[in-house]
Order: C-alpha cells, then sequence, then structure tokens
C-alpha cells in the first residue's frame, strides 16, 4: 500500500462525511479549495488551485483520488448519462478515516463536515456562481455561465 500523502487525508475525510450520496469531481474540488481558502495555514492541505472551465482546480486532487482508489479507500462509480465517475468512500475507507479522524484538525474537520453538506445539497450552478461572487480571480478562465 502506498503511503497517504498528508493532503489526501483531506480527501478521504470529505468522501467520509459525504456518506451514502459520495461526491461528484466538482463537489470534491471546490469542497477541498474552499477548505484550503478556511484554513490557509493547514500545513497538510497543500493543492495549487488555479482558474479553469469551472473555477478552482488542481489536477493533483484526481492524482490523489486516483491514489486512494488504487489502496481501496475509495470508490469511484458511473453514474448513468454522465461521462465522468462519483467518488465514493469504501468500507476499509471507512475504517480508516475513523482512525485518522483524531489526528487531523478538528476545527477544520467540522468545517470540512459543514461544507460537504451544503455542497451536496445545492446545484452545480449554485456552487460554481457562489465560488466565483467570492474568488472572481477564478472566473478568469472560466466556461460556465452565470445564469
Amino acid at each position: 500500500m502506498e503511503i497517504m500523502k498528508d493532503r489526501a487525508k483531506w480527501i478521504l475525510m470529505a468522501l467520509f462525511v459525504a456518506g451514502e450520496e459520495g461526491l461528484s469531481p466538482a463537489q470534491l474540488q471546490k469542497a477541498i479549495f474552499l477548505l484550503q481558502k478556511a484554513f490557509p495555514n493547514l500545513e497538510t492541505l497543500s493543492y495549487n488551485f488555479q482558474p479553469y472551465n469551472y473555477g478552482p482546480f488542481d489536477v493533483g486532487v484526481y492524482h490523489d483520488v486516483e491514489m486512494l482508489a488504487d489502496n481501496a479507500l475509495v470508490e469511484l462509480r458511473q453514474r448513468g448519462g454522465h461521462n465522468w465517475s462519483s467518488y465514493h468512500i469504501s468500507e476499509t475507507g471507512k475504517k480508516t478515516s475513523e482512525l485518522l479522524k483524531n489526528s487531523l484538525d478538528s476545527d477544520a474537520v467540522l468545517h470540512l463536515t459543514k461544507l460537504v453538506k451544503l455542497i451536496q445539497s445545492v446545484s452545480f450552478q449554485t456552487l460554481i456562481g457562489s465560488i466565483y461572487k467570492k474568488y472572481p480571480e477564478y472566473k478568469k478562465n472560466s466556461i460556465f455561465k452565470d445564469r
């Protein structure tokens, strides 16, 4: 088993709190981005988000998800009618997350839990629009059109 990068622990935690619903790639990107913005001094969170098609993006998030999937901590599930897979925590991932939870910043874990629940409750349009409103610099390369 590959040793988990510190930053990947936050992806695992996001999927843990997401529950059975899991997260889409965009939802996960935005959850990690918003967590990193809220906790800029969290050394274990080291993504380099850049403005992209739908706002802040770092391919490293996808690489870390793949590493977690390769280690049976995360499952990728094809969504009907979409050309992307959603991300879900596996049973092994749940056990690992329970152990991991106490080693992570408790305020950041609580904030991440609230972020994920909020992200799951809003539409894609609302999520992207609200990020552009708060962080307009990430709208620069966007193909997303506000309604």
